[in-house]
């Protein structure tokens, strides 16, 4: 039998949802003995249950800060040896898993990065059989820049794997191909972390983040601060909202670099004292503040097509503790999230986005029930019945002995 060998330039400590991917899948084949180790560039401090390399490639050029960058000549020299220099230490990472692992299959879960597409060329030369996922946003942006190489990397893939249906037809649209072994493995919920959590109640998340101790409800949004997210048209809509539900609180809670244009958005409308941004949380903090909220918002948009939500790992945490969501029609959060009266998409993208968010939010916010009991309970359904970890891992395991790739 193959023994798996994960390849991600975004695994834990980072957060988000292609590092959370790429770690759960690392579990699950490790629990199920199909897994050798991990490589990844990214700087480990974490102990985890199966083993992890760092990796040989070194993923930055730092362009202006390498002696000579000041000087044309000089800095083209300095960037043909940094693309010389990941050849080669591709090389020696497909040969360092060829020596050290008896029958290897790599499997690039992020392939985001010139530095990845490199090392997957040297997967093909030396003939290491290899698969892929690919999450959308990278199918966009390899449209515009080295389309030729992404798509014979996907072409003499052993197998494409796709985080969502939406996903799926994104790459066919855009590079005009279809794999012959290609398969959809949704982002899965570990559903016995989320049972586990450590919840903190309203009054010790208020004293937590310095929140008023006021009663209306919590609309919450958990994410990454890029303007995909469509957090700005959730302020922007809150502006009205408040109107007529003045004791309605927005909690945003992620980084990024969108984060001082929202806060200065929030000033420009006046409404500091009902919008607040809570940074970075733990995971015990996030399910917090989701088992304490009413709603969970992320109307995502694709800016024009430039940008894409491949699934929305997010939503379906956000239904485990009960919560209404607003979500945008694009990409693959159709495919997450429930078609029921307290689950809302909109069109993000349409001029009128606005208004459209903030209808849905004066209308899920009247008829809140004053009891989560039953959110909860038809949330917890949906989740473990269709994107639990256990459940999604078996299935792609049967599908690669039905490719004889094991």
């Amino acid at each position: 039998m193959r023994k798996i060998v994960l390849f991600s330039n975004d695994f834990p400590p980072k957060i988000g949802g292609v590092a959370n991917y790429s770690f759960h899948i690392a579990c699950e084949l490790q629990n199920r003995d199909m897994f050798s180790h991990a490589i990844t560039s990214v700087p480990q401090s974490e102990v985890y249950p199966f083993p992890v390399e760092p990796s040989l490639l070194r993923h930055k050029r730092k362009l202006g800060q390498r002696t000579g960058d000041g000087l044309f000549f000089l800095r083209k020299v300095n960037t043909m040896l940094h693309y010389l220099n990941l050849h080669i230490a591709s090389a020696r990472e497909v040969l360092r898993i060829r020596r050290t692992v008896k029958s290897p299959l790599v499997f690039v879960t992020a392939n985001y990065d010139y530095q990845t597409g490199i090392f997957i060329r040297w997967c093909r030369r030396m003939s290491m059989p290899y698969g892929i996922v690919l999450h959308g946003l990278d199918i966009i942006r390899y449209e515009v820049q080295g389309r030729k190489r992404f798509a014979g990397n996907c072409r003499y893939a052993r197998f494409l794997v796709f985080n969502s249906v939406a996903s799926s037809e994104l790459f066919k649209r855009h590079m005009n191909m279809q794999h012959p072994k290609s398969y959809v493995l949704y982002p899965g919920v570990n559903t016995d972390a989320l049972a586990h959590a450590t919840l903190s109640d309203r009054n010790a998340l208020i004293a937590r983040f310095g929140l008023p101790p006021a009663p209306g409800s919590w609309i919450v949004s958990v994410c990454a601060l890029v303007k995909r997210k469509g957090i700005h048209l959730v302020i922007s809509a809150m502006k009205k909202l408040l109107e007529s539900n003045p004791q309605v609180h927005y909690l945003i809670a992620g980084e990024g670099d969108e984060g001082p244009v929202l806060q200065a958005l929030v000033q420009e409308l006046g409404i500091g004292s009902n919008v607040h941004f809570l940074g970075h949380v733990t995971e015990d903090e996030k399910c917090s503040l989701l088992n304490a909220a009413s709603l969970f918002a992320m109307p995502n948009l694709s800016l024009n097509g430039e940008d894409f939500e491949g699934f929305g790992i997010s939503f379906l945490e956000a239904l485990y503790f009960g919560n209404m969501v607003i979500g945008g029609n694009d990409g693959g959060v159709p495919e997450a999230v429930p078609r029921t009266s307290f689950c809302r998409l909109v069109n993000a993208d349409a001029v009128d986005a606005v208004e459209q968010i903030s209808e849905q939010l004066q209308s899920l916010l009247s008829d809140m029930p004053s009891d989560k009991s039953a959110l909860k309970e038809t949330g917890r359904k949906w989740v473990k019945e269709r994107f639990s970890w256990n459940l999604l891992a078996d299935r792609f395991v049967v599908q690669l002995k039905q490719w004889d790739e094991l």
